[in-house]
C-alpha cells in the first residue's frame, strides 16, 4: 500500500518498524488530523491506575530517559480528556450504527496488515 507516494512495506512484505507510518520525509501527512499523542508529543503523559494506586507515565523515548525522575507537574494527566473523548466516541459510533469496542490500530489504517 501507498502512503504519501512512498511504500509502507519493507522488502518481503513486513510492514517498516520504528517509523511512524504516517511521516513522508520526516514530515507528517496526517497533521491536520493528528491524534492526541502526537499533538502532545514532547509531554509526558500521565494515567491514573486506580487498580494498582498509582500514575502509569507514557513518555516518548526520544524526549525522556527511562530513568527520569518526572515530578506530578511535568505530567500531562489525560483521564479527564479520555473520558470525554470514550463520551464523544460512543455517541459517535451509535449514531453511525458502528461498534463501539472495536479498535483500529493507526498503523492499520495506512498499511494493513498482510
Amino acid at each position: 500500500m501507498l502512503l504519501a507516494g512512498r511504500d509502507c512495506r519493507a522488502a518481503g512484505g513486513q510492514r517498516r518498524q520504528g517509523r511512524c507510518v504516517f511521516l513522508d520525509d520526516d514530515r507528517c501527512t496526517v497533521y491536520p488530523l493528528r491524534p492526541i499523542i502526537c499533538r502532545t508529543q514532547g509531554m509526558a503523559l500521565a494515567y491514573i491506575d486506580e487498580i494498582e494506586e498509582r500514575i502509569e507515565v507514557s513518555a516518548c523515548p526520544l524526549n525522556f530517559a527511562e530513568d527520569d525522575d518526572l515530578e506530578q507537574a511535568d505530567l500531562l494527566f489525560m483521564d479527564g480528556f479520555n473520558e470525554r473523548l470514550a463520551a464523544l466516541n460512543l455517541r459517535y459510533c451509535q449514531e453511525n450504527g458502528l461498534a463501539a469496542a472495536v479498535r483500529i490500530a493507526l498503523a492499520d489504517l495506512a498499511c494493513p496488515p498482510a
